[in-house]
């Protein structure tokens, strides 16, 4: 008994370490794809924006403190987040989606993935010391198992509506 539970315990430090750098992966992919995919220039109220304003001095101007805009293709506000820019379940079933959108709802439910896994190996790992890595297995296996429920019964959802809007 307790040699499976040696076991547990390594093969859980093994899925805590490589759970944090797939779920630091995953959260730098996604960041760098909301950066990059912003727009420029908008001008909603409903936006979540980076302002960008570079300004340099010009040098032609010694006399005066004249100021130009530098760089003529740089975005003064970049558009990283718009209050109508979500993903719809529809969406993502009748393949409106772009592949940016699918690739980001697939980094979200990655994430809660590597979260469900760094728990549950947490606690393997300490399962051979303490029994509370008991309570570190079965409470967040409740918790994923309840979202990714949730998640097939939206799906099923917009199958049932995408169905209903092509017949």
């Amino acid at each position: 008994m307790r040699f499976s539970l040696e076991v547990l315990s390594h093969v859980g430090r093994s899925l805590v370490i490589a759970s944090w750098i797939v779920l630091f992966l995953d959260v730098a992919a996604m960041v760098i794809y909301t950066i990059r995919s912003g727009s420029k220039n908008g001008d909603t109220a409903d936006t979540v924006s980076g302002n960008q304003n570079p300004v340099a001095d010009n040098a032609s101007y010694l006399t005066t403190d004249h100021r130009t805009r530098a760089g003529r293709y740089r975005s003064k506000v970049k558009i990283l987040a718009q209050a109508s820019g979500f993903v719809t379940d529809d969406a993502l079933v009748d393949g409106s989606a772009t592949l940016g959108q699918r690739m980001m709802v697939r980094g979200i439910k990655l994430l809660f993935t590597c979260l469900w896994l760094i728990m549950v190996s947490f606690g393997l790992w300490v399962l051979n010391d303490n029994l509370m890595g008991i309570y570190m297995i079965v409470a967040p296996s409740i918790w994923f198992s309840m979202v990714v429920w949730n998640w097939r019964k939206d799906r099923k959802a917009a199958v049932r509506r995408v169905a209903s809007r092509r017949s």
